[in-house]
């Protein structure tokens, strides 16, 4: 297939619904990257002069946090593209997801809610040991998430990693030197792994949910909670959770 001589005008997609269009938007711009088209011109609007006509509170945002408008404006003295912005007090948002604790597990286990990653570790193995469900089958899922990575995200913060959210993954501030780090360069980054290690070996983690934790899927885990076999789970709080306590 070849392209040659066009012009996609990404203003001509601006009715495409909102959690599309970032997917659109990569289907053009690997057309343009095809090694068979030729001539491809991709033209995105200006938005610098509408911002100033409509968006009064993004253009306030601006005034007040100059980096913010650093970080938007092209090389050539445009902007292209509004951003994502968070209030750094509004922990919902940073972090995205919340950890849910099935509070009916908790009350026949005689536990309270885990306030420190050692109250996890012994509520997750009695989770695993001791037939919570009452069903007499050790079919309970202690920490039911999509991968292990999944559940180190959540964690991390125990040990004063990810402090920018879960937006830089893998680099947020040493609070030591103020500086940018490099969260797998961290000595504190291999005591979350020895303690995800720990009681992934009790068979306290995703493995007890599908055979393994790359393979398990949000649906296993829905299915899993709404059997209310699931001590703990990463994600965001839908109906199928039942009776889990952030």
């Amino acid at each position: 297939m070849r392209r040659d001589n066009t012009r996609i005008d990404i203003g001509d997609f601006a009715a495409t619904p909102d959690w599309r269009q970032d997917a659109a938007l990569t289907v053009y711009l690997a057309l343009a990257s095809c090694r068979h088209a030729e001539n491809v011109t991709l033209v995105f609007p200006k938005l610098n002069d509408l911002i100033d006509k409509y968006a009064p509170n993004l253009k306030k945002i601006m005034n007040q946090y100059p980096e913010v408008k650093k970080a938007l404006t092209m090389p050539d003295g445009k902007i292209y593209s509004f951003p994502t912005l968070q209030d750094p007090n509004f922990l919902s948002g940073i972090i995205g997801s919340q950890m849910w604790i099935n509070k009916n597990f908790l009350d026949k286990l005689g536990m309270k809610v885990p306030e420190t990653t050692e109250e996890l570790y012994n509520y997750l193995v009695a989770v695993k040991t001791k037939d919570p469900n009452g069903n007499g089958k050790a079919d309970e899922v202690p920490f039911a998430a999509v991968g292990i990575f999944t559940i180190y995200d959540q964690l991390k913060g125990a040990w004063g990693l990810g402090n920018r959210g879960n937006m830089h993954p893998r680099v947020d501030v040493d609070p030591a030197t103020n500086k940018l780090r490099f969260i797998p360069a961290d000595p504190r980054y291999k005591e979350v792994l020895e303690y995800l290690n720990a009681f992934t070996r009790k068979g306290c983690s995703t493995k007890t949910c599908s055979p393994s934790p790359a393979t398990t899927s949000t649906p296993s885990i829905r299915k899993a909670s709404s059997e209310r076999r699931s001590g703990s789970i990463r994600t965001r709080p839908l109906p199928a959770y039942p009776a889990m306590s952030a």
